[in-house]
């Protein structure tokens, strides 16, 4: 969970059921050092591992203690949590960031794409399981001769004669998705 009609700790992060959704306990508690090892925040992806469906892989921002942020990796379905992301991943996530996509290939190569403000920050592959990251380039698009980023911010438009850096974006926070290529 990454948003609650009370945005309050209690409300967010990640739940776990172990009957079929009877019931379900929060995972993400305090700074990480409970029985889980995952703290609280906001959680905006939960990832399964396609070929071993007891790995998972989540997020947690907004912690009040921003070394807590990151990237979080289960082996054993959500039951307790270990921080696998790398400095230059925790770097980019901050009180800006408005999103955090993961997804995970076959081949223990996960992904993941920081979105700051709406606009991608970070794009990073593992091809270990999490235990090492490497920055991929980030996309952009040429328009008219300027290098626009991903999701450009700018004004709603574009108008006659308005710029290429005025198109209209900044849709990550809610538009953005990413998915490893089987």
């Amino acid at each position: 969970v990454n948003s609650a009609d009370s945005f309050e700790f209690g409300n967010i992060g990640i739940f776990r059921s172990t009957n079929g959704g009877a019931t379900f306990t929060r995972m993400s508690v305090g700074n990480g050092s409970s029985a889980t090892g995952l703290p609280e925040g906001a959680s905006y992806d939960l990832a399964s591992d396609p070929v071993n469906n007891a790995i998972l892989y989540t997020s947690i921002v907004f912690n009040d203690t921003a070394s807590n942020n990151g990237i979080y990796k289960s082996t054993n379905t959500g039951a307790t949590w270990t921080k696998v992301s790398d400095t230059a991943i925790d770097a980019l996530i901050s009180n800006n960031t408005s999103n955090l996509e993961i997804t995970v290939g076959t081949s223990d190569n996960v992904y993941a794409a920081i979105i700051n403000n709406g606009n991608p920050a970070g794009i990073f592959r593992s091809g270990n399981g999490g235990a090492t990251w490497t920055q991929m380039d980030t996309p952009q698009t040429n328009e008219n001769g300027t290098n626009v980023g991903l999701n450009p911010r700018g004004v709603k438009g574009p108008g006659p004669g308005s710029p290429p850096e005025d198109i209209a974006g900044g849709q990550g926070s809610i538009h953005f998705s990413i998915i490893a290529d089987p």
